[in-house]
């Protein structure tokens, strides 16, 4: 009757049904903040500010979380990401001071 039919993902006639599925996730949001020589540090700077796509991780350990880092990074400590001109932008930015 409609006790059998209520029931019948118990009896595994669809076991995945109401399952709920947890992944690890990473997004970001990066901010570098510019200013001219010479300009105090409460005067207008130029900015540029990033955000990163949010990226399911296929494991959530450190190597894979510093991976997908760099790989959206604007500035890191492995250079900038190809996804923003890589080697060239690098260049750029250590002709400036960073503080």
């Amino acid at each position: 009757g409609n006790d059998r039919e209520n029931n019948s993902h118990r009896a595994g006639k669809n076991p995945r049904q109401g399952m709920k599925s947890v992944h690890n996730m990473l997004g970001m949001l990066q901010t570098i903040v510019l200013r001219r020589n010479g300009q105090a540090r409460t005067a207008v700077a130029e900015f540029c500010q990033t955000h990163q796509p949010s990226q399911v991780l296929p494991k959530g350990n450190a190597p894979t979380i510093r991976s997908r880092m760099a790989r959206w990074s604007l500035l890191s400590s492995r250079g900038c990401s190809t996804h923003f001109g890589g080697s060239a932008l690098q260049k750029e930015f250590e002709k400036t001071k960073v503080v």
